[in-house]
């Protein structure tokens, strides 16, 4: 069967040749040669990677797709320094600001998305922002290398990386930008000690030491140090490596030593990595456990003991290295950084760290370095690397201690609106529509009978003493005596809603602490002004009003959130659009109209007292950032870690969730690399969230 014949949509006459017609719809591609380039090479990994060709790709440079002395961002590298033909002259430390030109090219990893487009509708505005979702961590800084960096290694005065082709470059670390100075000598993959004064390079598990240092990394003499290296890590006077999946040491090494006899170090099972720094030593195993050497002494430089490091089960680690600050790194199988900062201790904490999407595609390809003030981390899809040296930021998801219900007990909602600090009820909906209230702090759950017999209860609102709850039916029960002294309450009361039950039926409520937002199953909003706690002993039924303003064109709204600062009023629309109310303020609480906030298609919302978490489509966490009586729509949204079924945020930002089931709480982690002491966010997201950079 023969393909038809297709006809050229440019015409080109003979009498006059330099006549084209270019069709409708094809425009001329205005990106610059770099970025076409960079384009083509991402595209081509990503071929390579969907047939399991990664290997294949990255050996291709054999053959050289840019030349040596020219990166994606149009930096030139110094040529090739050959100490042989050109004898280094007493102003050597002078070379590398003489040869090469500084790479400016170091940048905020700090990309936005911008996802906006919806049709204009009558009492609808939309906001606008080209800053909509801030995807990556503040701190972190993409480095343009001259070539992809299979491996690399970081002392304190220098980075080093080496290419596919075994070609080997370094740059002297400095306050914005690095001179790239590429070397005479080539290398798998080379290590050195903070101070530089060891350096030793593998080749194929043949590690060599420099014996002739003439200045960092400048030298040509090496000596055989070890053989069959799997990995090594230097310390200032040590060299640690692994072999055969066994630990060796040399120790009492220095520049005019740099290696000597090794020293076979006992483990009990096979180590694959081996990281040191300072006086402590981890190592990653086969299974993929961790230990750390323990009673290492200037007098004993070999330690006493392994102790195994206590790791979440679902982190397989792939990479290890010590960071600054004490802290710890994992590099997973499963394209996750996590960082320790208490590793040693019997219940260690992890937290997850997010650099870019793109960065760990293809985790198996990363590998991580670092020196006393800094963490780094190849990129090997790309001739960038990352690294930070202010602040590092991780998150996690706990599982909450539950006791008083069975073990099997799955969630189905949360509520935890009505929770301030350690104060307040969080209420809890299992799958079997048994309801049970706890206390924030302690996790003891006290089951609740529910005053709904045979209706199915759909939504949980909780304000400050005192829950709501809507049955499927549109009937709403609310939780009188909640306090101190009985925090789950004493009994119930149905709200009297007969000033519109012939017309309305609720499908979704929400609690402020002095108003009530909700929806019906037309898709209208009414609010009523009040306390949810005093409602409750109203002897008259309340006094609901219409919100004007209707969602987008083909929409209905479907939930209304409302904070427990009276300003804050989010909706849904049934296309899981977002939705804020403006024009809200003290003596006029109805407000004026609704703005879509794009960037973000959500399953539920919960807002706090600073801020609106969102739980997408696909489970994803969201938090909009920047909300105040000022600016009510706010700045960006922020993804946070982690995959739930439904979510809810206290009124000073501590959030949970619920996880295959189980209650899960969220907290994070801030180490100040630049500062002695360490700051600590503890679900704070206020202070998570201060210094995120736009760019």
């Amino acid at each position: 069967m023969s393909l038809p014949q297709m006809k050229p949509d440019i015409n080109i006459s003979d009498k006059e040749p330099t006549s084209l017609v270019i069709p409708p719809g094809i425009y001329p591609d205005l990106r610059s040669p770099d970025t076409i380039l960079k384009d083509l090479q991402d595209k081509e990994f990503r071929v390579a990677r969907e047939y399991h060709l990664e290997d294949i790709w990255l050996n291709i440079n054999e053959e050289k797709l840019i030349p040596d002395n020219y990166n994606d961002e149009g930096t030139f590298v110094a040529p090739e320094l050959d100490i042989k033909s050109n004898p280094v002259s007493n102003d050597y430390k002078l070379l590398p600001e003489k040869v090469g030109v500084k790479d400016t090219s170091i940048v905020p990893t700090t990309d936005v998305i911008s996802c906006h487009s919806y049709p204009e509708h009558p009492l609808i505005q939309e906001y606008f922002q080209q800053d909509d979702i801030l995807e990556e961590n503040v701190g972190w800084n993409k480095v343009a290398c001259p070539e992809i960096a299979l491996t690399l290694a970081v002392s304190n005065d220098y980075i080093c990386i080496t290419g596919p082709g075994m070609s080997v470059h370094y740059g002297i670390l400095g306050e914005n930008s690095l001179v790239w100075q590429k070397l005479s000598y080539k290398a798998n993959e080379l290590k050195m000690s903070p101070s530089a004064d060891l350096v030793w390079k593998l080749d194929f598990g043949v590690a060599s030491a420099l014996t002739d240092e003439i200045m960092g990394l400048i030298g040509c003499k090496w000596e055989l140090a070890a053989r069959c290296v799997e990995s090594v890590s230097l310390g200032q006077s040590v060299a640690w490596y692994v072999s055969g999946g066994k630990v060796y040491l040399q120790k009492g090494l220095n520049k005019t030593k740099p290696f000597t006899d090794s020293i076979p170090i006992s483990c009990p099972i096979q180590v694959t990595k081996i990281s040191c720094m300072e006086m402590m030593v981890l190592v990653l195993t086969l299974e993929h456990s961790i230990m750390w050497r323990c009673g290492i002494t200037d007098k004993c430089e070999e330690g006493t003991h392994w102790r195994s490091i206590n790791i979440p089960s679902s982190i397989q680690g792939e990479d290890i290295t010590l960071g600054p600050k004490n802290t710890a790194w994992i590099l997973d199988k499963s394209n996750r950084l996590y960082f320790s900062h208490n590793y040693t201790h019997d219940y260690s904490e992890w937290w997850q760290v997010k650099i870019s999407n793109y960065t760990f595609e293809n985790t198996s390809l990363c590998q991580l370095g670092s020196n006393s003030f800094s963490i780094w981390i190849t990129n090997k899809a790309s001739q960038f690397i990352f690294m930070n040296s202010s602040i590092i930021k991780g998150d996690r998801w706990s599982f909450a201690p539950i006791t008083g219900t069975n073990k099997s007990t799955r969630w189905r909602q949360i509520t935890a609106e009505g929770v301030f600090e350690d104060n307040g009820s969080l209420w809890l909906l299992s799958t079997t529509a048994e309801l049970y209230h706890t206390m924030p702090d302690s996790y003891v759950l006290k089951s609740v009978v529910l005053p709904c017999h045979g209706e199915d209860v759909v939504i949980l609102a909780a304000a400050p003493h005192t829950l709501w709850i809507l049955t499927q039916l549109g009937h709403i029960y609310i939780r009188q005596g909640v306090g101190k002294t009985s925090p789950d309450g004493t009994k119930w009361r149905q709200l009297n809603l007969e000033q519109i039950s012939t017309e309305v039926t609720f499908r979704h409520i929400s609690c402020g602490s002095d108003v009530i937002w909700a929806c019906d199953t037309k898709g209208d909003v009414y609010m009523v002004v009040g306390s949810p706690y005093e409602i409750a002993t109203d002897i008259f039924s309340p006094a609901w009003v219409a919100v004007e303003g209707k969602p987008q064109s083909d929409t209905v709204f479907d939930k209304v959130f409302v904070s427990s600062e009276t300003h804050m009023v989010w909706a849904l629309d049934n296309k899981n659009n977002i939705y804020v109310r403006e024009g809200i303020f003290p003596d006029f609480q109805l407000g004026t109209g609704w703005v879509v906030v794009s960037g973000v298609q959500a399953l539920t919302l919960s807002v706090s007292g600073s801020a609106v978490w969102a739980l997408s489509l696909d489970g994803s966490v969201f938090c909009r950032h920047g909300i105040s009586q000022n600016n009510y729509i706010g700045n960006y949204w922020v993804q946070i870690f982690g995959s739930l079924s439904t979510l809810s945020a206290s009124v000073s930002d501590d959030i949970w969730g619920v996880c295959d089931g189980a209650l899960v709480s969220y907290s994070n982690k801030t180490i100040n690399l630049k500062e002695t002491l360490t700051g600590e966010s503890d679900g704070n997201y206020k202070k998570m969230i201060d210094g995120w950079e736009i760019v």
